[in-house]
């Protein structure tokens, strides 16, 4: 009855974020990307606002799929090289239950060997979703 305070949330073990549909694909660093001036930051990331900024890539990656950066950006993140071949499982864009996104990238070390493989990954999202916080998980 004195109850008026209490709120019904969930803790953090009962916390369950919810997947987000985004587009988003990889690539490999190949030649191009390696010797262009990309503007990554000391994490591997940057976030393309407008055309010019994006065109860095497309000049690299002619497949890149185009984007209305009137309603969406472009999120690019490296992923730390390895000595093996990494093979993307999977990119989800998550909506954790306060209200904050992540990017998850599940990479699975494939028996290739190779040294310093990267592959970057790109993410469209929309505005109104602040800069996510990125997870890299290796499996």
């Amino acid at each position: 009855m004195f109850c008026l305070a209490c709120v019904n949330s969930p803790g953090p073990e009962e916390c369950i974020g919810k997947e987000i549909e985004s587009d988003s694909f990889w690539v490999y660093d190949g030649t191009c990307l390696k010797n262009a001036d990309l503007g990554l930051d000391e994490d591997g990331v940057r976030k393309i606002t407008n055309e010019d900024q994006y065109s860095i890539f497309t000049d690299c990656l002619p497949e890149n799929p185009e984007v209305d950066f009137t309603i969406s950006y472009v999120l690019v993140i490296k992923t730390p090289p390895r000595t093996s071949f990494p093979f993307i499982q999977e990119i989800k864009l998550i909506e954790t239950c306060i209200q904050q996104y992540k990017i998850q990238i599940e990479i699975i070390e494939t028996m290739f060997q190779e040294a310093n493989v990267s592959k970057y990954v790109f993410v469209n999202l929309p505005i109104e979703i602040p800069e996510p916080k990125i997870e890299i998980i290796w499996l």
